[in-house]
């Protein structure tokens, strides 16, 4: 049976290049985008090299929770099987608030990622083995605590690091989904894909920008971490669930991304946030 997979940042970089190994290794790959003229662009480069009828592309703006619910549905009306979802979106700057009224990278990095996980979430566990990928960073070290008063509010203290943040989110989320996921057959693997040239510096500003662009020539291509993307999804080891992946193996994350309570409390707060209620509860339901 060929087995199918949701890959979100689809249009460039590791998402892009998952997308392609895993269409290359004869599966069917729902490859979501956020921008609709570089998914177009992604489709063509993609349907070039990858046999006819494994791809299927799909605009969403992570951002927009109504956009990611409708997306969801539409993945779900699609596809009676899901094997794995690549969380592979994201975004180091903001400038504006969603439409929701949510800080834009935390809305980008974490609350919809949250949303769409849990929205395919029963039919990854009817689909088992499955696996659910999402990718972090090692800037998540630099993170010594949540700033909850704002998170509770959607929006980023001043002078806080957003993408920061939200990388050690993508860790706790990995924990706390991988702890509700026991007997499943559903595993949740963090993955730093290490320092890769891809669009991040798009919408950055200021010094970030700057070292962005500085630092390019040096960074790996993006086909290295989404071969190991693809893997990871399609056979990632059962001794990684809840685990963070570097370079192949299991690594330790920061004192804080071990911290289970931090999870739970962040998953709490992110049901509140996405409305997604139905999730809070020990033990994930069906809606």
């Amino acid at each position: 049976m060929r087995r199918t997979f949701v890959v979100t940042g689809a249009s460039s970089g590791i998402g892009l290049a998952t997308a392609a190994w895993l269409a290359r290794a004869g599966a069917d790959v729902v490859a979501v985008g956020g921008r609709r003229s570089s998914i177009k662009a992604a489709e063509a480069a993609l349907q070039a090299q990858t046999p006819a009828g494994r791809l299927r592309m799909s605009v969403v703006d992570l951002a927009d929770l109504a956009d990611v619910r409708r997306v969801g549905a539409d993945i779900l009306a699609r596809h009676d099987r899901i094997d794995g979802l690549v969380n592979a979106a994201g975004r180091a700057s903001g400038g504006r608030p969603t439409a929701q009224g949510f800080e834009l990278v935390f809305a980008t990095n974490h609350l919809g990622p949250f949303l769409l996980t849990n929205i395919l979430l029963d039919r990854l566990r009817v689909s088992a083995p499955a696996r659910v990928v999402t990718l972090t960073s090692s800037f998540h070290r630099g993170v010594k605590t949540l700033p909850w008063g704002a998170l509770e509010q959607g929006v980023p203290p001043p002078g806080s690091d957003v993408y920061a943040t939200t990388k050690v989110m993508n860790l706790l989320f990995t924990r706390e989904l991988a702890r509700r996921l026991v007997g499943s057959g559903v595993i949740a693997i963090a993955f730093d894909p290490g320092f890769v040239r891809t669009n991040l510096s798009r919408d950055t500003t200021g010094l970030f920008r700057l070292f962005l662009r500085l630092v390019r020539p040096f960074q790996t291509d993006p086909e290295t971490p989404g071969r190991e993307a693809a893997r990871l999804v399609m056979e990632g080891e059962v001794g990684l669930n809840g685990a963070l992946a570097v370079n192949g193996k299991q690594a330790v994350p920061s004192r804080l991304a071990q911290d289970g309570t931090v999870a739970a409390r962040l998953w709490m707060l992110s049901c509140a946030l996405t409305g997604l209620n139905y999730a809070c509860g020990p033990q994930l339901a069906v809606q």
